[in-house]
């Protein structure tokens, strides 16, 4: 059980954040605040935008009306593992469940990618409608996570136009691959993550739960002989994962040998 005086006591707020000044907290937030946390007049919230500055203040009352006064701002931020998480779009819960644990893991984006074997269409509801409860995930874990800097979740795009923006803003690669783990095809991850050394930024694909299909994997596999040094499909072990499982492996890897470096 997390205490209402740790991390649910952080809140996300727009606008400017300077000392002395009220803080623009979405109605949202201080509903959370109030209702759910029971926080008082006089308590201590702790404030951040998402852009790495950090508040704290009391929350006041004047009348009806509830607001946090900035005490203190500083810049805050926390070393990112460089990685895109470009992910197959899953199903439900396992894609929230991927988007909350990346933002935990300090991936700086999650890219989704409607891909062949897709389950999930966003037709019928639209991209934004996803994009928008995806964002409302990472914002979530943000705060109780103690990450400063937001996680953006993207709109969906195609398989083609991620291969699009490869080919025309070229970066390293690492495609996690189901198949062929026994042969030379695939590396291990830490190998091909070693052999890429530390880019501003790097693109981690996993794909949905049906994987990639065959002109996908055709279209990737031409790149990787292309582009040898850049993109690597690479495998996490003996074992098919799901999807889900796959992310957070690879992430949480990635994240360690960061940290180790």
């Amino acid at each position: 059980m997390i205490h209402k005086d740790m991390a649910l006591r952080r809140v996300l707020a727009t606008g400017e954040m300077k000392i002395g000044q009220i803080a623009e907290i979405p109605s949202e937030e201080m509903d959370h605040l109030v209702k759910v946390m029971r926080t008082e007049p006089g308590e201590e919230i702790h404030i951040f935008n998402g852009d790495g500055l950090v508040g704290r203040g009391l929350l006041e009352r004047d009348g009806k009306r509830l607001f946090v006064r900035l005490q203190q701002v500083e810049q805050q931020t926390h070393a990112l593992t460089p990685i895109q998480l470009v992910l197959g779009v899953i199903k439900g819960d396992a894609m929230e469940w991927v988007i909350e644990k990346a933002t935990e893991l300090g991936a700086q984006r999650v890219q989704p990618v409607l891909s062949d074997h897709c389950v999930v269409q966003t037709q019928k509801k639209g991209a934004d409608f996803f994009q928008t409860r995806w964002q409302k995930i990472a914002d979530q874990a943000l705060k109780q996570c103690g990450r400063t800097v937001r996680m953006p979740v993207a709109l969906p795009i195609s398989f083609e136009e991620w291969i699009f923006q490869i080919k025309t803003a070229p970066r390293p690669v690492l495609w996690c691959d189901e198949m062929d783990r026994a042969t030379n095809a695939s590396y291990p991850l830490i190998r091909a993550a070693s052999a890429v050394g530390n880019p501003p930024t790097l693109d981690l694909w996993i794909g949905p739960e049906g994987g990639l299909s065959a002109p996908e994997r055709l279209i990737l596999s031409d790149l990787t002989r292309t582009l040898p040094g850049e993109i690597k499909r690479v495998h996490l072990g003996p074992l098919v994962l799901r999807a889900e499982t796959a992310a957070v492996i690879a992430m949480g890897t990635l994240q360690s040998m960061q940290l180790g470096a």
